[in-house]
């Protein structure tokens, strides 16, 4: 009766003494948001960057650090629509394995800044595929990616870097933004899980 929903419940715990609770309820092929402009609950904050909310955008320009998601993903649609100044380092890490060391080594990663990765730049499959030159810096840009039976596409502000890239090395794992410096603004970041979580 209840097999094409599920319900997530996301906690997060001040001083062991409070917690708010976010549910997302999700139909087979259903869309939901991992930032509603109001929380950062279904992510966990790594390292010193100064994330906040202003606007109903998720902003970043100080320190070194990441958002690990809170849920592990094997096949999606994602997409993200973000700001980045010119010079920022930010990325996408997908699939992450093993949560708790994350680089290309555990993880897909996905450059979304005008600053080349070892000569990758926004938009490359960073060690696995150079995208074309795509302008991402000081304008708002959008990311969809999606992942189906072990192939990944990924389209950066219109321009396809990937169509169903074979991509085998990492099944599934949380989501997680890097930022190491410069600025950063989110205003959107929704997902959906075809078939059932």
């Amino acid at each position: 009766m209840f097999a094409s929903m599920a319900i997530i419940a996301v906690c997060t715990c001040a001083l062991a003494r409070t917690c708010a609770a976010q549910a997302i309820l999700l139909s087979d092929g259903g869309s939901f948001k991992l930032f509603n402009g109001q929380d950062t609950s279904a992510w966990t904050q790594i390292g010193n960057a100064n994330w906040q909310i202003r606007r109903e955008e998720l902003v970043a320009n100080q320190g070194v650090g990441m958002l690990l998601g809170r849920f592990p993903f094997a096949e999606f649609d994602f997409q993200i629509d973000y700001w980045v100044a010119q010079g920022s380092q930010v990325s996408l890490f997908i699939h992450c394995t093993t949560p708790g060391v994350i680089n290309r080594d555990t993880a897909y990663q996905v450059n979304l800044s005008d600053v080349p990765i070892d000569g990758y730049g926004a938009g490359s499959l960073v060690g696995a595929l150079m995208a074309p030159p795509v302008a991402t810096a000081n304008q708002w840009n959008h990311l969809a990616l999606k992942s189906r039976q072990d192939k990944l596409t990924i389209v950066l502000n219109g321009t396809v870097i990937a169509d169903k890239l074979i991509a085998q090395r990492f099944p599934s794992g949380p989501m997680v933004i890097s930022f190491a410096g410069g600025e950063l603004s989110i205003k959107g970041i929704s997902a959906i899980i075809p078939g059932r979580w």
